[in-house]
């Protein structure tokens, strides 16, 4: 949770399911989230980012940095999932915030 909502992630099998704890999509947006931004108590979840709709790049760098964005979320969200290959470092994961202009 970052204060506001609380927010859920899965690019695998096909994304977050319909319904679990601490987050209930509207059924007619659902399947195939791969992440999505949830009210508090749990009582609704907003897709901010399809499986389906991903694109990677890949930053020549040192450490290596590969983005992945998921586009398709609801009112233009979407995700944006930076990942450093460094291999001197336990990973770990942190929402790092959003950004609030819709298209």
């Amino acid at each position: 949770p970052n204060g506001d909502y609380n927010y859920f992630f899965q690019m695998a099998d096909g994304g977050l399911p319909e319904s679990f704890t601490g987050c209930v999509f509207d059924p007619s947006q659902g399947t195939g989230n791969a992440a999505g931004q949830g009210s508090l108590d749990g009582s609704t979840c907003y897709p901010i980012g399809q499986v389906s709709q991903q694109a990677w790049t890949l930053q020549q760098s040192s450490p290596q940095l590969i983005s992945v964005t998921f586009s398709g979320g609801q009112e233009g969200r979407l995700t944006l999932l930076d990942v450093v290959c460094d291999p001197t470092t336990y990973g770990t994961f942190q929402a790092m915030g959003e950004k609030t202009t819709l298209v």
